[in-house]
């Protein structure tokens, strides 16, 4: 039997899979270059508290920037599609304490459309036209 073992190690160049064979024989590295999206996820999957402060950055500017029109639908958009997650797993939980963060992201959330909400009033008394999610509502 040729049974193989896959062991996935983690380099600062990439990651490499080696497979070991049971005779003891070599081993086969196959190096996969990090792209710069998967290095971005894996920084900010170690450190969530910066990407809360660049959220917290991001709403911030979104009271201050004027925004235009097809970026506040994809926002607005981005905004119901958070907040149906939000109501599906809160509905789902079988244990409260599994949606501990709960009291932060419900606080993020109303910040986060709070904000829409102000930039979407600029866009209406500005241009009479804030886009095409709020002319269908």
């Amino acid at each position: 039997m040729a049974a193989a073992r896959r062991n996935t190690v983690a380099l600062e160049g990439g990651v490499t899979n080696n497979t070991k064979r049971r005779n003891g024989k070599g081993s086969q590295g196959v190096k996969i270059e990090r792209t710069g999206l998967l290095r971005l996820f894996q920084l900010f999957g170690s450190n969530t508290d910066v990407l809360i402060a660049i959220g917290a950055i991001s709403v911030i500017a979104v009271l201050v920037i004027p925004l235009p029109s097809q970026l506040l639908d994809v926002l607005l958009t981005l905004n119901i599609t958070m907040s149906i997650i939000t109501i599906m797993v809160s509905i789902y939980l079988v244990k409260p304490i599994e949606f501990s963060v709960f009291p932060g992201l419900l606080l993020l959330l109303t910040l986060f459309r709070l904000s829409l909400n102000v930039a979407s009033t600029r866009l209406i008394l500005g241009e009479a036209f804030a886009g095409d999610v709020i002319q269908a509502f």
